[in-house]
């Protein structure tokens, strides 16, 4: 069970995850046009290729149909999901239901992750806020330093790249398990079995 704090936080990621997405991917207006976050206006027309695609093309892999009889490389899982959806609900709708999902799911597996590396729920926490915030300050790219900020140059745009730092990060948390929780479970279980056998033995010399 998760206890209250850590609930609270995590509730906080949904909101912010699904304010994020309401404002910054294909906002409507009152007059009908759509708005999005630069680097989201760059990369989403492909991806709204590839779900119209899988949707209404009836082709399986998609085609991309700026190039037309090359076969596609790009990992299509997430806008093959939306694709699913799209056949019930809107193409905004049906893109922004695996974001948040899959999103949030980034943000609680990072969480968890550092939860375990750290023992610490503060420091978990702050992981992600940092993880949110973090980036170069304004004018460092006049130097020719680009660190972009992961929520504007990954998270929102390269919907494939949710889908697997998510994975990445439970991958992470089961290796650590797995390599040290586990090994300390074995030492200690070991080191209780030879205590055990030495008070055996000293019982039989009595």
């Amino acid at each position: 069970m998760l206890d209250k704090k850590t609930s609270i936080f995590l509730a906080s990621v949904l909101i912010y995850v699904l304010v994020m997405n309401l404002c910054c991917v294909l906002r409507p207006d009152s007059e009908g046009n759509l708005h999005a976050m630069v680097s989201v206006w760059g990369d989403y027309p492909f991806h709204t290729s590839i779900i119209t695609s899988f949707a209404y093309g009836n082709n399986f892999p998609p085609v991309y149909l700026q190039f037309l009889g090359k076969p596609m490389h790009y990992p299509v899982l997430m806008d093959f999901l939306s694709a699913l959806l799209l056949l019930s609900l809107d193409i905004r709708t049906a893109i922004l239901l695996p974001n948040v999902l899959f999103q949030f799911c980034l943000f609680a597996s990072l969480f968890f992750l550092s939860l375990r590396l750290t023992g610490n729920r503060i420091a978990s926490a702050l992981s992600c806020v940092l993880f949110i915030f973090s980036g170069y300050p304004p004018g460092l790219d006049a130097f020719n330093i680009h660190f972009l900020n992961p929520i504007y140059a990954v998270i929102l745009p390269q919907r494939t790249a949710i889908l697997g730092m998510s994975i990445s990060f439970i991958v992470y948390s089961l290796l650590f398990h797995a390599f040290f929780e586990q090994s300390e479970q074995v030492e200690g279980g070991e080191r209780g079995s030879e205590r055990g056998g030495k008070r055996g033995s000293e019982r039989g010399r009595d």
